[in-house]
């Protein structure tokens, strides 16, 4: 099976999924990142035996390069003969009317994909969308282990976010609240997003308190 850039499902043969440098892909984390300049290729065929081949056409640099998770690195413009070298019997790309991670290929870039192959190979197209789905949602034990980590940090920054470390009874709104969470989010670096942070106005609830109360002019110091 070959997938052109996204993983594919049932019989496919190929799994292609494609992405544009200029707009990043929504699976291009989870596949290595890598440069790319114009249009670019991540595919993974099934050709038969212990491993499902894996190729980058287009996609480079040290990060993708280096890790060990690619057999072969080639110019996007090689992607009609590989393709037809292995002859699959369906090429599952990343498109889908329901899985958003699973519907990274752009029209315009559908319609270069289906020039570039041609037929019999464009006619052989399917959506991936099973097999991101899948993909997605099973992790290694490392990133179980991260996932905990990442669970336990959230718990801990709500218990300080809704404690009188931050919360000044009367005078502290649910916004207040939600920017001191993004402030210690920021401090673990730009990529570090949980918990989500949804800002309001509104005061904090309190039991003594049970109806919203007007906010105060001024915002909580507390950081």
């Amino acid at each position: 099976m070959i997938r052109l850039f996204d993983p594919l499902a049932g019989d496919v043969r190929v799994s292609c999924r494609s992405c544009r440098f200029i707009v990043e892909s929504t699976l291009w984390e989870d596949l290595g990142r890598g440069y790319i300049s114009g249009v670019g290729y991540y595919i993974f065929t099934d050709r038969g035996g212990d491993r499902i081949e894996r190729a980058a056409l287009g996609p480079s640099g040290y990060l993708i390069e280096q890790s060990g998770a690619y057999d072969i690195f080639a110019p996007a413009s090689k992607v009609a003969a590989f393709v037809k070298s292995r002859n699959p019997r369906r090429i599952a790309v990343n498109m889908s009317d329901e899985i958003g991670p699973a519907d990274g290929l752009s029209h315009a870039v559908y319609q270069h994909l289906v020039k570039t192959l041609g037929e019999p190979y464009a006619s052989r197209m399917v959506s991936a969308e099973r097999l991101v789905s899948e993909f997605r949602s099973r992790r290694v034990a490392s990133e179980i282990v991260v996932f905990g980590e990442a669970a336990g940090i959230a718990v801990q920054l709500a218990e300080r976010a809704l404690s009188n470390e931050v919360i000044t009874a009367g005078r502290t709104t649910l916004e207040d609240v939600a920017w001191w969470l993004q402030d210690r989010l920021l401090e673990r670096g730009p990529r570090f997003r949980v918990p989500t942070c949804h800002p309001s106005t509104s005061p904090v609830p309190t039991a003594s308190s049970p109806r919203p109360r007007p906010a105060a002019s001024s915002r909580a110091t507390s950081s």
